[in-house]
């Protein structure tokens, strides 16, 4: 019954490419997993159903690295795994490349996330910015039915993906077009609105923000 519940709800938490990894670094990476699993293989700090496991786990995210990456994090968590010296090299080259190429999502459907939105302003010490962004949160707020947060905590792509951890279907970033301060005198009143599951970006005016959530949250 959980789990016909869950499935009602979200329809899947995985970590997903957002852009290709340059061959030469995935090739590092992948001769630092072939290090690590040799070196596995010949300890004898590591007991012999969780070297086999170990292995197992390895030689599995060998043959479709590009896609399971971030899974090495799991396979150095795995029980005797923290005996391998090399082990740290692994991390080092994976790491990197798992928080520039890769995001977690969360993919709660939108009328389900108990945060339907989320207002970034494109810097946080421009006030005029910030004092837009948090006019537009109190506004999505009013009523208590889209419940919205407001973030100026980081930069915008690290702002999306904590957002996408956590199942947000939208982002909202207030920039300079938005204060008529931008290149585009025609975007003027205008926010950027960012799609959880596709990361499309579509610029809607502020005055049919509202209506426009409204309605791709009924979807």
């Amino acid at each position: 019954v959980g789990g016909c519940r869950l499935a009602v709800m979200c329809e899947g938490y995985a970590e997903e490419l957002t852009k290709p990894i340059p061959t030469e670094k995935l090739a590092a990476a992948g001769d630092a997993l072939q290090t690590f699993l040799k070196s596995v293989g010949r300890s004898e700090k590591i007991g012999g159903e969780a070297r086999d496991a170990i292995l197992a786990r390895g030689e599995a995210l060998q043959q479709a690295l590009t896609e399971r990456l971030p899974e090495v994090e799991q396979l150095l968590a795995m029980p005797g795994a923290d005996q391998i010296e090399v082990g740290k090299k692994l991390r080092g080259q994976v790491q990197p490349l798992i928080d520039e190429h890769y995001r977690t999502v969360l993919r709660l459907k939108p009328r389900l996330a108990p945060i339907k939105a989320a207002v970034f302003p494109l810097k946080r010490n421009h006030e005029q910015l910030v004092t837009t962004a948090k006019a537009v949160r109190r506004r999505l707020q009013v009523g208590g039915e889209m419940r919205t947060v407001y973030d100026d905590t980081g930069a915008i792509g690290k702002l999306y993906r904590r957002q996408d951890e956590i199942g947000t279907p939208f982002c909202i970033t207030v920039d300079f077009d938005t204060i008529g301060q931008g290149k585009d005198p025609s975007l003027a009143g205008t926010v950027t609105v960012r799609d959880r599951d596709t990361m499309a970006q579509e610029r809607v005016p502020m005055s049919e923000l509202e209506g426009y959530l409204r309605e791709k949250l009924r979807a």
